[in-house]
């Protein structure tokens, strides 16, 4: 017939979008991971005097910075903390560090009760107390007696609680810890968070913050799946070469 033929398209002519897509795709991961692989500043380390909750040798680690007497850290210690221990820390996802930022008398004598305690548990469920009751202790005059009596809850005697007060140890350390976040960049108070050292904005919402720790422990589960990928990428290259020859030939 005299019509125009039509020439039709091998599947070997097209061009391999899908093998160029993944491709793309695994640069952009690996371009990620390396951005992140990058050694932590020394102050946002696990130090020796940490309390740490959940996974210890974990990638991804998380500091909150907070005071006891502080209203938003007790709101965050009630909506925020109960996510964060379930989704990544009962999980050994992260690594959590507490560090008290003492700002005032009380600060100091609830975070050294809390700091009473023979373990992390025990930390933390006297720090629940003392957040949770804040309103009634933290501007009392007679703050230091409902200190003794939530103390007595956590099994710490009023004599245990004395000499934990007379151990200077601890004032040392809260110091060192409130100079390690005021020196941050844009720090501006309690309660703040750090992921792998990268201070969390404040305008973030409580969804963005839990989005962006699943985004930082993807990374790093990244890297460590491929702590070989510059030849695996060599490799994926050489594959995409060779199809794209085809494709022209």
């Amino acid at each position: 017939m005299g019509g125009k033929r039509v020439k039709k398209q091998s599947l070997m002519n097209r061009k391999p979008f899908n093998y160029i897509a993944i491709k793309i795709a695994l640069y952009l991961a690996i371009f990620i991971a390396q951005a992140n692989a990058q050694v932590l500043p020394k102050e946002f380390n696990i130090k020796e005097d940490d309390i740490v909750l959940g996974n210890v040798n974990s990638e991804v680690v998380v500091i909150e910075y907070y005071a006891p007497t502080c209203g938003p850290c007790a709101n965050a210690d009630r909506n925020i903390f109960p996510v964060i221990k379930e989704k990544y820390i009962d999980t050994g996802k992260i690594a959590y560090v507490m560090r008290e930022f003492v700002g005032n008398k009380q600060d100091l004598d609830a975070s050294i009760l809390a700091r009473c305690s023979v373990d992390n548990e025990g930390y933390l469920k006297l720090m629940e107390v003392i957040l949770s009751t804040q309103e009634d202790w933290a501007y009392n005059k007679n703050y230091r007696q409902y200190l003794v009596d939530i103390g007595a809850q956590g099994g710490i005697t009023e004599e245990q609680y004395k000499k934990c007060l007379a151990d200077d140890s601890w004032t040392e350390v809260f110091i060192k810890n409130a100079k390690l976040a005021a020196n941050t960049t844009n720090f501006i108070g309690t309660p703040s968070f750090f992921i792998n050292g990268e201070l969390i904005s404040v305008t973030l919402s409580k969804e963005q913050f839990f989005l962006k720790i699943d985004q930082t422990y993807s990374e790093m589960a990244l890297k460590t799946a491929c702590p070989e990928c510059e030849e695996v990428m060599t490799y994926l290259e050489n594959i995409t070469r060779e199809i794209n020859n085809m494709a022209r030939g």
